[in-house]
């Protein structure tokens, strides 16, 4: 019944998948390399960050949470980096 009421944003392309997925940064400690700075520098924030993607279900629950990414990567490119998009979704 609760899979009736979900909007159709929350079930498609992962049709088996009711949630939301969404990136999240962490702050971290900027790195003394000019380098590793820049990498890990995230314009949204304007300090460094690492990025996850996390998989929340309707009700709350955590269902998945990816690999970190260095602030710079973006959302797109972490999602097609994730076990969740197949070579058929790409």
């Amino acid at each position: 019944q609760s899979e009736r009421k979900l909007t159709h944003r929350f079930q498609w392309p992962l049709q088996k998948y009711s949630g939301h997925l969404d990136c999240t940064e962490m702050r971290c400690q900027t790195p003394s390399s000019l380098l590793l700075q820049s990498e890990v520098f995230s314009a949204y924030k304007l300090h460094c960050t690492f990025k996850a993607l996390i998989g929340m279900s309707p009700h709350g629950t955590l269902t998945f949470v990816s690999a970190l990414f260095e602030g710079s990567t973006s959302d797109k490119e972490i999602f097609r980096h994730s076990s969740l998009l197949t070579p058929e979704m790409d």
